[in-house]
């Protein structure tokens, strides 16, 4: 089937091309309307109410317009797998995968196939010509990245579930507050795993994390589940690939993954800008905890010193892109909100602005001359002018569509809008709510203001991803 002859000549101007963005725009999009209406066959659910909650789970980000907790056990699950289905980790593989393939289908034909098969141990350099055997090492340190991302993915979620349900299953407290919500060990420790592992912020409790507010060992294997799925995955993989190194008898495609890693990947650094980016997290989180300490510590009530500084180190790490809460965020004072809400906007500024750099880094190394202290300058201000531009316009749409229940409505204001707005461009999930619901906020809302906040989730979950200058996205041989 030929394609449209009006697609053809754009294609052949190159005014329609197909990038790595758009198809992922697409998966999601594709993802979230089937998703919508599978919810609708299995829970009874208007359309708006299934669309919101499949976006939500989807793009990572933890609002919901219906009591999570109250939808049946099908529901949940099928929830859960949209969640891995949108996993930030997951997802890395796929342009790997991509790579790999077009590796193999370069080289295949009689006698190439076997150099990629040999690798470069046996095949060094001097054999062959430089070309060729940078072929080999990148493919190898390809094939090497895809099984440590596959183990990685695995590993920080089924030991997260392993000791969930161990804890739960056999610690009273514990098991106490699973039985007050009829929730299993098993579920618990099966959902949440995956919940805190992919920064989702769904939770199977009214309340979402409320109910463990005092639990050491869940709220601190949380917080590990959470900078692992998310924040800092480019620090632990650097640090998983040197680890290995040392026991690796073959060191070439361990070489090239830690000094051309942006090579290969969008989420693997050079070590100085790995370096500043783990202290540029810890920063964040000491800001976060001393503030919360210093302006919030008597709105906890009457829990003990020990509690409040772990809810206080709790929320640090997860306001930022994962969305639980073990306090109700409609008692927390104005100055801790405004600090949240400027913490949930940059949430991915870090990352994206390390990934677009360290682009401009390696494209330098290729001769590719360009000047990255410009270029992290006019990157900065692209994001802030496009996030503006869209959240802005969120905000007026919605607060155009709201005017009446502004108008009317004591609980309704436009401070409460914006946090909601940002909360689901930075994926986060964090809602002040409505006096006397389980929901977010946005449950109040029409269906119109809704779809426009899903189309913000959407947006935000995509905003992290490089644009055509990426080398992480560029696949084929240099020979």
């Amino acid at each position: 089937m030929e394609a449209p002859r009006w697609l053809a000549y754009l294609w052949r101007h190159g005014l329609f091309t197909i990038t790595f963005r758009c198809v992922h725009f697409a998966y999601f999009i594709a993802g979230t309307l089937l998703g919508s209406g599978l919810l609708c066959a299995i829970e009874d659910l208007a359309w708006m109410d299934a669309y919101f909650l499949a976006t939500s789970c989807m793009t990572q980000t933890g609002l919901s317009t219906v009591n999570f907790a109250s939808l049946n056990t099908g529901s949940q699950i099928f929830c859960w797998l949209l969640i891995l289905l949108g996993s930030y980790t997951l997802l890395l593989l796929l342009p790997l995968l991509v790579r790999l393939h077009r590796y193999r289908k370069a080289y295949h034909g009689r006698g190439k196939t076997q150099i990629l098969r040999a690798g470069s141990r046996l095949f060094p350099a001097q054999l062959w010509n430089q070309e060729i055997y940078e072929d080999v090492v990148e493919y190898e340190a390809v094939v090497l990245l895809i099984n440590i991302i596959i183990g990685y993915f695995f590993f920080f979620q089924i030991v997260p579930w392993a000791s969930f349900w161990i804890y739960t299953s056999n610690y009273g407290p514990a098991e106490g507050i699973l039985n007050q919500y009829g929730v299993s060990a098993f579920w618990f420790a099966s959902f949440h795993s995956v919940a805190a592992f992919n920064n989702s912020g769904m939770s199977l409790f009214a309340d979402s994390l409320v109910p463990w507010a005092a639990d050491r060992f869940v709220l601190l294997l949380t917080c590990v589940s959470i900078v692992g799925g998310q924040t800092l995955i480019p620090v632990f993989l650097r640090l998983i690939i040197r680890s290995l190194r040392v026991f690796a008898t073959n060191k070439s495609p361990f070489d090239y993954l830690l000094d051309h890693g942006r090579n290969v990947t969008t989420h693997l650094f050079p070590a100085r800008e790995t370096l500043v980016l783990a202290y540029m997290w810890i920063s964040i989180q000491a800001v976060e905890f001393v503030c919360f300490v210093a302006f919030d510590w008597h709105r906890l009530g009457d829990t003990n010193n020990g509690q409040k500084l772990l809810n206080g180190f709790f929320q640090a790490v997860s306001t930022r892109t994962a969305g639980f809460s073990t306090v109700d965020f409609g008692l927390l004072s104005h100055t801790i909100l405004l600090l949240y809400l400027l913490f949930m906007y940059i949430s991915s500024y870090p990352i994206a602005i390390t990934v677009r750099q360290t682009a401009v880094v390696e494209a330098e190394r290729s001769h590719q001359r360009s000047n990255t202290s410009r270029y992290f300058q006019r990157t900065l201000r692209t994001l802030l002018f496009r996030d503006i531009s869209l959240l802005y316009l969120s905000w007026f749409a919605i607060t155009a569509v709201e005017q009446a229940h502004l108008d009317h409505d004591g609980h309704f204001d436009l401070f409460k809008i914006l946090f909601e707005i940002i909360s689901a461009y930075g994926t986060v999930g964090l809602s002040i709510g409505y006096p006397n619901t389980t929901t977010s906020f946005s449950a109040r809302w029409s269906p119109f203001s809704q779809l426009v906040l899903c189309v913000v989730m959407l947006s935000g979950r995509h905003r992290g991803l490089p644009r055509s200058i990426d080398t992480g996205f560029n696949s084929g041989t240099r020979s």
